[in-house]
């Protein structure tokens, strides 16, 4: 009859990210949720993370600017 099935993807055009900080800081979670939004093909990356005591994590920030964040 014609009908033809399939799906299409459409990456979203921004997103947030959560990344753990404080004594549980860890630049992996970083690469772990902005490297498959980018392989996806979103367009904007937004990270929050917490900064106990007003302190950066400079390793959370290296791999968010890797990343594209």
């Amino acid at each position: 009859d014609g009908t033809m099935l399939g799906q299409k993807v459409t990456p979203m055009d921004r997103v947030g990210i959560y990344v753990p900080g404080g004594k549980a800081s860890y630049p992996s979670s970083v690469l772990m949720n902005a490297l498959p939004a980018k392989v996806a093909g979103v367009g904007e990356i937004i990270m929050v993370v917490p900064t106990p005591g007003g302190e950066l994590n400079e390793l959370v920030l290296a791999a968010a600017a890797l990343a594209g964040v």
